[in-house]
């Protein structure tokens, strides 16, 4: 799944699919993958996260940020990043005001349009 961030204080969950090196998916479970979530504004490391093994080869990983920003998430397995890490995604303090750098405009087909908002 694309992490793409969400707010501060609610839950994010993000499903990691493992493939071989052939990027064939693999069926079972028992990967033992590392992951490390920075927090924004050297905050360190978020502590708390929580992975399920469905045992056919997809892990949900989830935690709850506690900082509004970017944040880095890396997965490892082997001690190597796996292709297209980082994700950085943007989390943001529950306020009710949107301030989004950029939007993304998301069809049934796909992305269609990604731009800079301007006032």
């Amino acid at each position: 799944d694309l992490v793409e961030g969400g707010l501060v204080g609610v839950q994010s969950t993000f499903t990691v699919f493992a493939r071989d090196q052939f990027g064939n998916r693999l069926l079972g479970g028992g990967v033992l993958w590392e992951l490390l979530i920075y927090q924004p504004q050297g905050m360190g490391l978020h502590t708390t996260v929580l992975m399920t093994d469905f045992e056919d080869g997809t892990y949900e990983i989830s935690f709850e940020p506690r900082v509004a920003g970017m944040h880095s998430i890396i997965i490892m397995l082997d001690y190597v990043p796996i292709e297209d890490v980082p994700f950085d995604p943007t989390y943001r303090a529950l306020d009710g005001v949107m301030q989004p750098a950029y939007s993304r405009l998301v069809t049934e087909w796909g992305t269609q349009w990604i731009g800079v908002l301007q006032a």
